[in-house]
């Protein structure tokens, strides 16, 4: 869990001001974006660990395309830690200078009659990298004053108190019928086989990627043998054990989530 979600809440709170703020002011926008994830160390570390395995010449070339007519499009890579190095690149480009944000609309983001179309940028950019940052680290899109965040100062709190009863008390799985069981246990061993496929592509074999690569498989295992028990704390453990693998956070993450939609503590 990250140390301070108050900070993270800000970045989230700049992204939804940039993506609402007037075409005239979005330069000063940019700014103030890029300035609270500087102050945010988390979401810094998130970028940064996104950035290490970005090669930025190769992704640009594939993301802004000119077709032979001088027709410009934009395609979003479909990898999570993409968009966000590649979103974060185009904001200090633009917050530089070195490019020009609305000769990139006009070039690259316009309607059907070639008009520049500013709430497709923000569409198409802003909101997939607002929306991975907090899915990241659990928190609300829903954020767009200082206000709204001191309102929500206690959810740090409850959040951890709830985690934490998690962690310690006994899990009790409770699910009606068996097409649902099967359905959670299929989606799992789903997201596994991806983890697992992402685990053997990693360049360094780290003593962390085969732990991982351990654990993946005996979470497949698990689900295989209806174990929600064996499931739960394979799942957890991965949590924790995979962290310096940054490809497979967002993997991770949703197999985190769909355990925790099924415990209950009493």
């Amino acid at each position: 869990m990250p140390e301070n979600k108050e900070e993270i809440k800000r970045v989230i709170a700049a992204c939804n001001e940039f993506m609402n703020t007037k075409i005239l002011f979005i330069n000063r926008k940019v700014q103030d974006l890029l300035e609270e994830i500087a102050k945010c160390q988390d979401v810094y570390n998130l970028i940064s660990d996104c950035l290490n395995v970005f090669n930025r010449d190769k992704e640009y070339d594939r993301a802004f395309n000119i077709s032979n007519l001088g027709k410009g499009t934009f395609i979003m890579p479909r990898e999570e830690v993409k968009i966000i190095a590649l979103v974060f690149c185009i904001l200090g480009d633009i917050n530089s200078g070195k490019i020009s944000f609305d000769e990139l609309v006009a070039k690259f983001f316009t309607d059907e009659d070639g008009r520049k179309d500013y709430s497709l940028f923000m569409t198409t950019v802003i909101l997939p990298f607002r929306d991975l940052i907090a899915e990241a680290f659990g928190v609300t899109t829903n954020v767009t004053t200082v206000e709204d965040i001191e309102a929500m100062k206690d959810e740090v709190e409850e959040e951890i108190e709830l985690e934490e009863e998690n962690i310690l008390g006994k899990p009790k799985f409770e699910i009606e019928d068996s097409e649902d069981v099967d359905r959670i246990y299929d989606s799992a061993k789903d997201i596994a086989t991806q983890i697992n496929e992402m685990l053997l592509n990693e360049r360094k074999q780290t003593e962390e990627v085969l732990d991982s690569l351990f654990v993946v498989n005996s979470i497949v295992i698990a689900c295989n043998k209806k174990d929600f028990e064996q499931f739960y704390c394979l799942v957890m453990g991965l949590k924790y054990m995979a962290r310096p693998i940054k490809d497979i956070r967002f993997l991770v993450k949703e197999l985190v989530d769909l355990v925790r939609a099924q415990v209950y503590s009493y």
